[in-house]
């Protein structure tokens, strides 16, 4: 139940022609960090063959089921991934840092899929500082650890409407600088908004980094590809 299909990754031409990541192209499993043993993933690979993992990491999330601080909450999940990091070095797989729900503190009121997250700098200062402080954390990690993912799908909701974020592509800049001022080797996966879907790079330009991934989720139609979820 804690298993969702890895979406899918392309790299552009410039990047393939240079390097391609370890075990590319990429198969896999997403799992997140919630109510999830490092322990299970033994059995997991005895079940299914895969070269790669996404390790969704949810301290806002683990904040509310278990009513701590989200300083605990980042803290736990960053050991979680130490966890599952050494389980992939010992499997032989690579995996996806994938950093979610923002701000990391549930107590703020809003999350950013809101025009208030978007609208405060502050806001996005937390992420960027987020993103250097992980990627200090992981820097001296060895190939098992493939990747970097912030804000796999970037949104702002208005009446229920989905918008791209302003100034989206200046705040993915800043956060890419922010990783690779401590490990500016690893790749970086991103998504253009809104919600990284296919539509989504009509007009998109990239970003003038190497060692970009760009991510695509192909959730269409959801009567399909959402079957027991919620409400499908």
């Amino acid at each position: 139940r804690l298993l969702v299909l890895l979406g899918l990754f392309c790299v552009s031409a410039s990047a393939i022609a240079a390097k391609s990541p370890l075990n590319w192209p990429w198969h896999g499993v997403s799992i997140q960090n919630i109510d999830f043993s490092p322990d299970r993933f033994k059995g997991i690979l005895k079940i299914i063959s895969i070269n790669s993992v996404q390790l969704r990491l949810k301290p806002r999330m683990l904040a509310e089921v278990k009513e701590i601080t989200s300083n605990d909450a980042l803290r736990q999940s960053l050991h979680w991934a130490d966890l599952m990091l050494d389980e992939c070095k010992r499997a032989g797989i690579v995996a996806i840092i994938s950093i979610e729900g923002y701000p990391i503190d549930p107590l703020v009121g809003y999350n950013h899929t809101s025009p208030k997250f978007w609208i405060n700098s502050n806001n996005k200062k937390d992420v960027i500082n987020l993103a250097s402080d992980i990627s200090k954390h992981f820097a001296k990690r060895g190939p098992e650890l493939a990747a970097y993912q912030l804000l796999s799908e970037p949104v702002m909701l208005v009446g229920g409407k989905s918008f791209s974020p302003p100034k989206w592509n200046i705040f993915a800049e800043n956060i890419i600088e922010a990783i690779r001022r401590n490990d500016p080797e690893r790749w970086i996966a991103i998504a253009p908004p809104p919600w990284g879907l296919p539509s989504s790079y009509k007009n998109f330009e990239p970003l003038p980094f190497q060692k970009i991934i760009y991510g695509a989720h192909m959730y269409e139609p959801h009567n399909y590809t959402h079957q027991g979820i919620r409400h499908y």
